[in-house]
């Protein structure tokens, strides 16, 4: 008897242990359907890989701006663009002598493509600059920021608009509110020094591994 009753036990708790394992299939495969993935890889579509052989274009035919209260690219509405003043082209074709003052709003309002680097394997935001920048590109400027080193020896310098503690790199700040500073003579700062510098100012179009801006020959005034 007490060899029937353990045989009995047996059966049963293998049969248990089957319907909780078919039970388990069903919920996970209930729960799959209801949540999706949290990460989409998408394929990139195969006629745009034959249309630019380079790997480098545009991802759609959408311009983006940054959010500073989302801290993140929105579509821009067409209705929503307006013409833009035209000052900054004038002063800047004009040879005064001078270098011509800029400041960081100027420098922020712009929009960004999105595009698919082949050498990155990923999509990354360029920048569409407006006519005004387009002006001024080569051009000598003062402008004033945060001294931002990238290293100890100062070999690698940034100017911000905001203090490190709120910049592009840690305050999620517009990424047109940075940019490279290539010093004519290599000084140490200490981080957040306000400073002004003159330099030569160049308009990073294409290359995801710079700032959008660069100050070439930079000086402190």
């Amino acid at each position: 008897m007490k060899k029937v009753v353990i045989i009995t036990a047996t059966i049963v708790a293998s049969l248990l242990i089957i319907n909780r394992q078919q039970l388990a299939a069903v919920f996970n495969a209930n729960e799959a359907d209801n949540h999706p993935p949290l990460v989409e890889v998408v394929d990139i579509p195969a006629e745009n890989e034959l249309a630019h052989p380079s790997g480098d274009y545009l991802v759609n035919d959408s311009l983006y701006k940054w959010d500073n209260l989302n801290f993140d690219w929105v579509t821009v509405n067409p209705a929503e663009r307006t013409p833009r003043p035209t000052f900054t082209t004038f002063a800047s074709t004009v040879d005064f002598g001078k270098p011509i003052k800029i400041d960081w709003n100027l420098l922020m309002e712009i929009e960004y493509n999105l595009k698919y680097y082949q050498e990155f394997e990923m999509k990354i935001y360029a920048p569409v600059f407006t006519q005004n920048l387009i002006a001024l590109d080569g051009k000598e400027v003062l402008i004033e920021g945060f001294v931002i080193p990238l290293d100890e020896e100062g070999d690698l310098v940034a100017l911000s608009a905001n203090p490190f503690a709120s910049c592009f790199f840690c305050g999620k700040a517009s990424p047109a509110s940075v940019m490279s500073l290539y010093l004519k003579k290599k000084k140490l700062y200490k981080m957040d020094d306000y400073r002004k510098f003159k330099g030569r100012l160049r308009l990073n179009y294409n290359d995801p591994e710079e700032y959008y801006y660069i100050l070439e020959d930079a000086v402190p005034k």
